[in-house]
């Protein structure tokens, strides 16, 4: 709870401290084989509002810290992004999501370009929802992107496939992915093609789960506890 205070009160100043301490920390932990982004041992599950050990407190202190930055000074903000953003690195990236989802606002077109520059990004998200950080800030930017940025995403999610969908066997969960990123997209914005795209995933897997989860890379669904 004090690093969380202090991420609210002193942002600047946790900032300073805690992201060169992270930044180092995925440097020297990340397993760095195989497509981009890549992962640490550190901080790769990550469960949304619950932290189990004083790693999680720092990472959930970094990010109110750069979500408050976000809404509050745009100049400050953009100054802490650029050590992170064109890292290879998840954690980083999740960071830089998380953030811009504090203010879509201002930063639905550049979280757009972000998405689509590196789209294995889609897949940044929670221990309990695989994609749940890249489908949240899609489901915010949507609906106030320019009409290019919108159709820039909605291009890059209609040739999207993770490697998990490829894998063989997986075949029942192919397209898996893309239903879940389309479902979260302002679709009132959608082309004929889009529209024509996320019917064909609904007769497939019904309607979207209330809550979904993927473990290994395979999907299970989770209904309504009532």
């Amino acid at each position: 709870r004090l690093l969380e205070a202090c991420a609210q009160n002193t942002t600047a100043r946790l900032l300073d401290e805690v992201m060169p301490f992270i930044i180092e920390v995925v440097e020297l932990t990340a397993v760095c084989e195989g497509p981009v982004p890549w992962r640490d041992p550190v901080w790769q599950y990550r469960s949304r509002g619950m932290h189990y050990s004083v790693d999680d407190h720092i990472l959930g202190a970094a990010e109110t810290a750069l979500q408050t930055l976000a809404k509050l000074s745009t100049e400050l903000f953009v100054s802490y992004i650029q050590r992170i953003k064109d890292t290879p690195y998840e954690t980083l990236d999740f960071l830089l999501m998380r953030a811009y989802s504090a203010n879509p606002n201002v930063y639905a077109d550049e979280s757009v370009d972000y998405l689509c520059d590196r789209p294995q990004r889609m897949e940044v998200g929670w221990l309990n929802s695989n994609r749940g950080v890249a489908a949240e800030l899609i489901k915010l930017t949507t609906p106030l992107c320019s009409r290019e940025r919108f159709a820039k995403l909605e291009e890059t999610l209609l040739t999207y496939f993770p490697d998990w969908e490829k894998r063989p066997g997986n075949g029942d969960y192919w397209g898996w992915s893309q239903y879940g990123l389309l479902q979260s997209c302002d679709q009132e914005r959608f082309s004929d093609k889009a529209k024509r795209k996320l019917e064909e995933w609904r007769r497939k897997y019904g309607e979207w789960p209330e809550r979904e989860t993927i473990t290994g890379g395979m999907a299970q669904l989770v209904g309504s506890p009532i």
